[in-house]
């Protein structure tokens, strides 16, 4: 890596010490040490299988969810239409 200073500014503004620098920064190119290309294939059944054939395991965040909108659809109203609206979110979510 290569820095290379090109001005300071040092000011007080009535308050603090203000120190201004502006620099010129090289960072060189990073490569990647493996050499091995590796897809990935996205699906219905299995969420990601790679090209090596790993299987990547699905996560399932749905009872978090469910779990919010049923602590919202205690407050409201039995059969309103917002009520409503959240109960349909909760039936899609099981």
């Amino acid at each position: 890596m290569y820095v290379k200073l090109d001005s300071v500014t040092v000011k007080w503004n009535s308050r603090r010490w203000v120190l201004s620098l502006e620099c010129q920064v090289a960072i060189t190119a990073q490569t990647h040490p493996s050499d091995t290309i590796v897809a990935g294939d996205f699906g219905v059944v299995r969420r990601v299988t790679l090209s090596d054939g790993v299987v990547v395991p699905t996560i399932d965040v749905s009872w978090e969810e469910k779990r919010f909108y049923q602590r919202g659809l205690k407050n409201k109203r039995k059969f309103s239409r917002n009520w409503k609206k959240v109960a349909r979110k909760i039936s899609k979510l099981e």
